[in-house]
């Protein structure tokens, strides 16, 4: 009926999809066409199209190296080919023992009729051997009699054969109708399968016009990584200022929307990291404008207490951005954590935008939060406040972004804050570089497949 045509259609057109994907290496994408056209195929018990759904999944498991499910595919395959040449073989046997059934059923009552006739023509004539004197006068009515049976016999084959070759020309006149059906059908599925190929071609065009427009599109952002990296603080000014230090930069995407910033001006020390709203491209631009505002406050209006910088930036945020009460959806923002570090004097003054900080020392460790309230527009806005105290010696400072914190791994569980604060615990005291490739691993580890949420950065340092 019409559904089985759809359906066949469409296990059609998904196997050569997928056929199409599998010659452009795309073996992910062959495998979930070929995929939902077996699935198809096998609601109708479709035998060819599964043969075929078969033998692509096994091509494409052969593609991405996993050989066992490929033969494990083939075997199926197999199976559906032989369940074909079997169903069409049983078919075939069928219909020629019919005939010779009938055949035999045929001659079976020619030759019980002949031998019923022969042993009545013997027992008649021994009995006219027998009695030939005595029956003279019954041998005209023994005559008619042996003629009306060879007629009434002769009349019952006649019958029989012309029903029997009734019934052949209805089935002959069936079979016509069929062939008329299945030449009709064929036709259908030409313009179906040719309607298959155009679909098929306007696809690897619009599919090249996608590799083009992705082709673009990656040669942008990785020149925007380019800039980002150039408006990033150089390895050779870090050593030069915080000689102890590492950092873990890990962007989401090509572009991140963290950023981090190392100054010093006469005896202090300015450390930044920043967690833009979003990530990618549109982290990557309001990355690169808090970082040019925050030079600009520093070293232009030499700001040097840490909530007022926050201040000062959250107003210049706000009014790059045009920030308004009536733009409240698009409301972007920063989330900061800032520490000034005065040698001369021996304190640190430290103020945050939804940031924090840990502070590590003798295998102790604290955790300074700062205000819960980022630096960009927000209707109930408040001045930023800063923490001052004095510096410890040999003390290890942890900034970093929520990223690493708030990463989940394949049991949908997040990392949490508790878990990173015994990492800075257990790792303070070790060398920078070897501190660096426990995080990295710890993460790397902990994340698997999962996907990656959130940019994650992390900047340490020991003065």
């Amino acid at each position: 009926d019409r559904d089985v045509e759809n359906k066949f259609g469409q296990a059609t057109c998904l196997n050569n999809m997928a056929e199409l994907y599998l010659k452009n290496h795309q073996p992910q994408k062959a495998l979930n066409h070929a995929s939902q056209s077996l699935e198809i195929a096998k609601s109708y018990q479709g035998l060819s199209e599964m043969s075929v759904s078969y033998n692509l999944l096994s091509r494409v498991k052969e593609q991405l190296g996993d050989y066992r499910a490929a033969l494990q595919l083939t075997k199926e395959e197999m199976k559906i080919n032989d369940s074909i040449l079997n169903k069409e073989t049983a078919s075939t046997i069928l219909e020629l023992e019919s005939k010779y059934q009938l055949e035999r059923k045929e001659q079976a009552i020619q030759l019980q009729q002949l031998q019923l006739a022969q042993r009545d023509l013997e027992f008649k004539n021994q009995e006219i051997e027998m009695a030939w004197q005595k029956r003279i006068r019954n041998l005209s009515l023994i005559l008619v009699l042996l003629l009306s049976v060879l007629i009434f016999w002769l009349i019952r084959s006649l019958v029989y054969r012309k029903a029997l070759n009734n019934r052949l020309d209805k089935q002959r006149h069936d079979i016509l109708i069929k062939n008329e059906e299945l030449a009709q059908l064929n036709e259908e599925l030409q313009t179906q399968q040719h309607q298959i190929i155009i679909q098929n071609e306007v696809l690897v065009k619009q599919n090249l016009k996608i590799e083009e427009v992705n082709a673009t599109f990656h040669e942008s952002v990785r020149y925007a990584e380019y800039i980002q990296q150039a408006v990033l603080p150089p390895k050779q000014r870090l050593n030069a200022i915080i000689p102890d230090h590492f950092v873990l930069y890990l962007p989401k995407d090509i572009v991140g929307g963290d950023f981090y910033w190392v100054h010093q001006i006469k005896n202090k020390l300015f450390v930044a990291v920043g967690d833009c709203t979003g990530h990618g491209v549109p982290g990557g631009f309001l990355s690169m404008l808090g970082l040019a505002f925050l030079k600009e406050i520093v070293t232009m209006q030499q700001v040097y207490q840490s909530n007022i910088i926050l201040g000062k930036l959250r107003n210049q945020i706000i009014d790059s951005l045009q920030q308004t009460n009536d733009l409240l959806e698009y409301v972007d923002g920063i989330d900061m954590s800032l520490l000034i570090i005065d040698k001369e004097s021996q304190t640190l003054d430290y103020a945050g935008a939804r940031g924090k900080i840990l502070l590590a020392s003798d295998g102790n460790v604290e955790l300074l939060k700062g205000d819960r309230t980022s630096v960009g527009f927000n209707p109930r806005m408040k001045s930023f406040t800063n923490e001052v105290r004095p510096l410890i010696p040999d003390q290890v400072f942890y900034l970093f972004t929520d990223g690493f914190v708030d990463q989940y791994n394949e049991q949908d569980e997040k990392y949490g804050m508790q878990r990173f604060t015994d990492l800075c615990k257990c790792n303070h005291s070790k060398p920078m570089p070897v501190q660096k490739e426990h995080f990295f691993q710890t993460f790397t580890q902990w994340k698997g497949s999962f996907e990656q949420i959130d940019d994650a950065t992390v900047l340490a340092f020991k003065l």
